[in-house]
């Protein structure tokens, strides 16, 4: 019986360690999906008169606005992103779906206190993107919350 219970609290604490690494592998990765993410966005504004020069210079943007995202990336996942993965993980509803839809709120915020609906989608996108990424390199590795 003192064996079983050992055993039980050794599966415990690797299942914990397991979700703290994957929490933190998601962190770390997350908003690198910032870079391909906006460079996706700047080759579809050259889509309709590509050349080199244009896509040598999206790139170039794409680089420097991906710094700059992938720093506010990191500072809302840290916070925001935090939070909410407590959260869900308290509730015991920390999955892919719902991750995605706390990834929403921040830009359904900025819809509805400023009506800026270009800046409101573009935070979608790339909330939904940095989430997904998290999820991805660390969720979806631990086998069943």
């Amino acid at each position: 019986s003192n064996v079983i219970a050992t055993n039980a609290r050794a599966k415990l604490m690797s299942r914990e360690k397991e979700i703290k690494v994957a929490f933190w592998r998601g962190i770390l990765v997350g908003p690198l999906a910032i870079f391909p993410a906006t460079f996706l966005l700047a080759l579809a504004s050259i889509a309709s008169e590509f050349t080199l020069r244009k896509l040598f210079e999206s790139l170039l943007q794409s680089l420097f606005v991906g710094l700059y995202g992938a720093c506010i990336a990191y500072i809302v996942i840290i916070i925001y992103g935090s939070i909410i993965w407590y959260f869900l993980r308290l509730l015991n509803k920390l999955a892919l779906a719902t991750l995605l839809l706390a990834a929403l709120a921040p830009a359904l915020i900025v819809a509805l206190l400023s009506r800026e609906f270009v800046f409101s989608l573009l935070i979608a996108y790339y909330s939904l993107v940095v989430a997904f990424t998290a999820w991805f390199f660390g969720l979806r590795q631990v086998k069943k919350l």
